[in-house]
């Protein structure tokens, strides 16, 4: 996947998030290639939509497929693969 495309795919899924808000604390699992624009695009949301915070859990795809697997109620993951 191309780095734009890696970065459209983080936008779509931050547009995605106005439903998902409303939980007030959300934690993206996101592969540490694509750290530097998740953390812009959120900074982005976190401005127009108050009282969220956004908590990251970088790593390599690897690593966030095992925690992902190991958690219920987890939300798709952006990788770089």
């Amino acid at each position: 996947m191309s780095p734009a495309s890696r970065i459209a795919a983080v936008a779509l899924l931050v547009l995605c998030l106005p439903a998902v808000a409303r939980a007030q604390e959300m934690t993206l699992s996101v592969a540490i290639s694509m750290k530097e624009a998740v953390e812009t695009l959120g900074r982005q949301f976190t401005q127009s939509h108050s009282g969220v915070t956004l908590r990251y859990n970088f790593g390599s795809s690897g690593e966030l497929q095992k925690q992902i697997d190991g958690r219920a109620g987890c939300l798709p993951a952006t990788s770089s693969s």
